[in-house]
């Protein structure tokens, strides 16, 4: 005879169960965000996300929509993140909908979106991402919106072919051709794909209006393969200095250091910006000073210069911004690395700003860096 007691036990395991999984889900979708805020380290994120994020169909952080305890979207825009997050960063989000982080610093490779199936708008423009366009994106079939304009991406466009695909902007990149013949493909104008890579016309040719110059374009093209060709040519004798100053001595020393700094026409007038009464030296005394390369990085490269009564200062020459970044833009970027304050942290000293360059200026400290001391 089966006992009465049977199947409630087993409704009891199955209903725990179930809310064992719902648990580790909610932790592990919690703990995503947390690696988020860790990776932007932005001040009002790091108020704002904290404790309950979920609660039914009710989210209580800055950003964030769920559904059923589920985190269904994150709209970060505009808010001046910087940041690399992992390529694997949103895999466990299984119910996310909507993803933006429009407007903001953002750099390194796309992230993996190969287990977001329920992904349908997706908006990463006018930031600083590079690399492909992740392969996996054509097999979101619910994907509605995808637009990646104004960043650094390269490589190909994925064949994406789904129906239901009505936005799709990569243009302003670095993305090479022929576009995919497909029909959802072919369906979007020329202002989707234009300011990219060679060869950005699809197998038809119906997009070749895209890099067709003007005559005013053309002339504008010579005057750039000139500009290229003296670079060229300058870049040969730089390199022949500095085997001539590795094998013979150091006598080209300012010479290899104005080669860095000079671009930045100091005959415009414009001075050296201090954040605080850190000053003492102008523009012309930094260009001037003796200087050494001190590493590149993903937003720049880095020099030690020392100036006249001995002081030394690291200088960032920033590359690699979005395109057409305007004054306000920079200075809302500077604003931003100013307001990190920490012991660890050396403040901002000073920033210069151009048309074409942009300098940040600190001041240099002795013994090492960080990875030295971590590796």
């Amino acid at each position: 005879m089966e006992s009465p007691l049977l199947p409630k036990y087993l409704l009891i395991v199955i209903l725990f169960s179930q809310y064992s999984t719902t648990i580790a889900q909610y932790e592990q979708e919690r703990d995503t965000l947390y690696a988020l805020k860790h990776t932007f380290n932005d001040p009002f994120l790091n108020d704002n996300w904290n404790g309950l994020h979920c609660y039914e169909n009710t989210s209580f952080w800055y950003g964030i929509q769920c559904i059923n305890g589920r985190i269904t979207s994150i709209l970060l825009e505009n808010r001046g993140l910087s940041g690399n997050p992992s390529a694997v960063s949103l895999v466990v989000l299984s119910e996310l909908v909507t993803l933006s982080f429009k407007n903001n610093l953002v750099y390194g490779n796309i992230m993996d979106f190969c287990y977001n199936h329920k992904l349908k708008d997706i908006d990463l423009s006018e930031n600083m991402l590079e690399g492909p366009i992740p392969p996996c994106s054509i097999n979101l079939e619910l994907l509605r919106s995808l637009q990646l304009q104004q960043n650094h991406l390269s490589g190909k466009i994925p064949e994406f072919n789904q129906a239901g695909l009505t936005v799709f902007n990569v243009s302003y990149n670095n993305i090479s051709g022929p576009i995919p013949g497909t029909t959802t493909l072919r369906s979007f104008t020329a202002d989707s794909y234009a300011n990219n890579g060679p060869n950005m016309c699809d197998p038809l040719c119906h997009f070749s209006e895209i890099n067709t110059p003007t005559p005013t374009e053309s002339k504008k093209e010579s005057i750039a393969i000139a500009f290229m060709v003296l670079d060229i040519i300058g870049l040969v004798t730089v390199i022949l200095l500095l085997v001539l100053y590795c094998k013979r001595s150091s006598k080209f020393k300012n010479l290899i250091k104005r080669r860095h700094f000079e671009e930045t026409s100091v005959g415009d007038g414009m001075k050296l910006v201090f954040m605080a009464d850190d000053g003492g030296f102008e523009l012309n005394e930094l260009m001037g000073a003796a200087a050494e390369g001190l590493g590149k990085g993903v937003c720049g490269d880095s020099y030690k210069a020392t100036l006249n009564d001995g002081v030394a200062v690291v200088v960032k020459q920033l590359r690699g911004l979005k395109p057409l970044m305007s004054k306000e833009e920079f200075m809302k970027m500077v604003r931003m690395i100013a307001d990190q304050k920490h012991p660890n942290l050396l403040p901002l000293m000073a920033y210069w700003c151009s048309e074409d360059v942009k300098l940040l200026v600190y001041r240099y400290a002795k013994n090492g860096n960080l990875f030295n001391r971590l590796h």
